[in-house]
């Protein structure tokens, strides 16, 4: 069994996953990996991690392009670029996670470029989207820096925390513009606002459930832990 790579073509994209087939030429196998050397590409792992996202984002942002997010129709129209790009934006995250150790060292610049080039190969990338995904650039490095002082017990500026909370939800940005840019209609700033400090309410309303369910958890080894003295106590 040879290992060989699993390709699907998206314009100039190309999405990957690693998988064991029997290959009878193995020069087909090169021939492939060699056109996939310059195009943006994500793993099968990087798409299921996206689609809760995409999932909410149809739910959430449709209406404001007058778009049914209950019709197949419209899901799909546009479904394979905004994948796509989410997926990207998640793998790009996993990376930066593996540079947690090093808040100014490895960056990304490099694949993000890949998606300034295929947006524009597809005569979408405009100034702004190409400005919101250097703002994701940004959240990544603050995103480390943050991390890093917390392990190191460095003191954290409350202005940090709250530009890593805004700029967390550049994604849905991204994909917002995309939307405006796929429909071919100007952008509405209105809707832009109104979206923003939803997202913004959004990330807290997450941080806060995260939170209650590690206090609430706590609460029960704590209870757990009275109950096993009391009892230990009277044996």
């Amino acid at each position: 069994m040879d290992s060989m790579i699993f390709q699907t073509f998206v314009g100039n994209a190309c999405i990957v996953d690693s998988l064991s087939h029997h290959c009878d030429n193995d020069n087909n196998v090169g021939l492939l990996q060699t056109e996939c050397e310059d195009a943006p590409m994500v793993t099968l792992d990087s798409m299921q991690r996206a689609n809760s996202t995409l999932e909410d984002f149809c739910k959430s942002y449709f209406m404001f392009h007058e778009m049914d997010a209950n019709c197949a129709e419209s899901i799909f129209k546009y479904l394979p670029l905004l994948s796509f790009t989410e997926s990207y934006i998640y793998q790009l995250d996993s990376r930066n996670e593996k540079l947690m150790q090093s808040p100014s060292g490895g960056t990304s610049d490099f694949l993000v470029r890949k998606l300034f080039v295929l947006l524009e190969s597809c005569g979408l990338l405009t100034d702004r989207i190409r400005n919101e995904l250097k703002s994701g650039k940004e959240y990544f490095a603050l995103e480390r820096k943050l991390c890093c002082a917390l392990t190191s017990k460095q003191e954290i500026r409350l202005e940090d925390v709250m530009k890593a909370n805004y700029l967390r939800s550049t994604d849905y940005r991204v994909l917002n513009l995309l939307l405006y840019q796929l429909n071919g209609k100007e952008v509405n700033e209105t809707h832009m606002e109104f979206l923003s400090a939803s997202e913004f309410l959004g990330e807290i309303s997450d941080d806060l459930l995260v939170l209650s369910f590690f206090f609430i958890q706590s609460c029960v080894l704590l209870l757990l832990n009275i109950a096993f003295n009391i009892t230990l106590s009277l044996s």
